[in-house]
């Protein structure tokens, strides 16, 4: 028996609802089960649900929880990989140490900046950018460890390399990343595929079974958000899965090894569409902070839908084309060994990629009219 929404008219039929559970149950166990059936819970309580019009491409009433049960089942997924490897969960001798990378803490607190904006609208852009500014500057002045070294060659001025500018560069990227992964939220799968593959390069680099957790719990999301549409991220999600990112990236840059343009390739889609928004703001003589619908994900969307796709359709291929586009070369090119994660080829891929990306926008949009 289909089942109707109380607020967004949806029809979740049962063979859709036990794929899901079937899926989730084979990813993430009970674990990922509890996740779906949370999910489908929230998406038909009308005092959880938003309208349409405030989600970007979506044309349904959806809820803005999605984030939040991430989190709740990166938790949940760490708390029983504790209680399988037979730790007591509470006791003071709990060894977490390969679990965690230490900078956590900045995308959950980025995270919670989300959660209070999702739900109070009472912050400003640009205190919004101040208070992320202040988050990620605190992480890296109380760990300059963290920062990378020699970022620039020995032929360039000495102090670009110093640990000052480096961190003020840093956090500058970082925060940039938050709002570009905001942006790109509207799309179903767009970036939570991104970020399923950052945080499998981040697993198989580091070891540490947080990214593990965070696949899983991201993966069940994903699946429920792209086949149903009915859940998308929110700010807590797309603050706090963005500023993780970033910080991957610059965690495994700073190991060295790599060049710093897989992870510009890596997180090419947000990147880009940030930049390319930004410039065009400016040259219309608006503030870079206005928020609008003039995406690539936006337009691609409509694209779609004049092709005959249905609106969930046509926003779920949306985000899953833009994301392969963004991840599946660079994941590709990392899982294979074909083009070395250290191999300056990634910065002429992504010089590519962002010619394309501007290109098919200039296309996309002058065919729309």
């Amino acid at each position: 028996m289909a089942r109707y929404g109380e607020s967004t008219g949806y029809v979740l039929r049962p063979l859709l609802v036990v794929s899901l559970l079937v899926v989730s149950a084979f990813v993430g166990g009970i674990v990922g089960v509890t996740m779906v059936l949370a999910m489908i819970y929230a998406s038909f309580k009308t005092w959880l649900v938003d309208s349409a019009e405030k989600h970007g491409i979506s044309e349904i009433n959806s809820s803005r929880f999605g984030g939040l049960l991430v989190f709740i089942g990166v938790v949940a997924f760490v708390c029983t990989s504790l209680a399988l490897s037979g730790s007591e969960i509470g006791s003071t001798s709990l060894d977490f140490s390969p679990y965690f990378r230490g900078y956590e803490w900045v995308a959950l607190l980025a995270g919670g900046l989300g959660l209070w904006e999702d739900y109070t609208k009472r912050l400003s852009a640009k205190f919004r950018l101040q208070l992320l500014f202040f988050i990620v500057a605190s992480y890296y002045l109380i760990f300059p460890s963290a920062l990378p070294t020699d970022v620039f060659p020995s032929y360039y001025p000495h102090f670009l390399n110093h640990p000052v500018v480096v961190g003020l560069g840093v956090t500058v990227c970082v925060v940039g990343f938050i709002n570009a992964g905001n942006i790109a939220d509207g799309a179903n799968g767009l970036l939570s595929c991104i970020a399923m593959a950052v945080f499998l390069i981040a697993y198989m680099e580091t070891g540490a079974l947080i990214y593990i957790a965070l696949l899983a719990s991201v993966f069940v999301f994903a699946i429920f958000n792209m086949s149903t549409g009915l859940m998308f991220l929110g700010d807590f999600g797309s603050y706090g899965l963005s500023a993780l990112m970033a910080l991957v990236c610059v965690d495994l840059y700073s190991q060295g090894g790599s060049s710093l343009w897989f992870y510009a390739c890596l997180l090419g889609y947000p990147s880009v569409e940030l930049i390319r928004v930004v410039v065009a703001r400016w040259r219309r003589g608006a503030s870079p902070m206005t928020a609008d619908n003039n995406h690539l994900h936006n337009r691609l969307f409509s694209k779609f839908k004049m092709m005959g796709l249905s609106p969930l359709i046509a926003n779920s291929f949306t985000g899953l084309t833009l994301s392969l586009l963004s991840t599946l070369l660079p994941l590709v090119g990392y899982l294979s060994g074909v083009i070395p994660i250290d191999s300056m080829i990634w910065g002429f891929i992504f010089l590519v990629y962002s010619v394309l990306h501007v290109l098919l926008f200039d296309k996309i949009a002058n065919n729309n009219g």
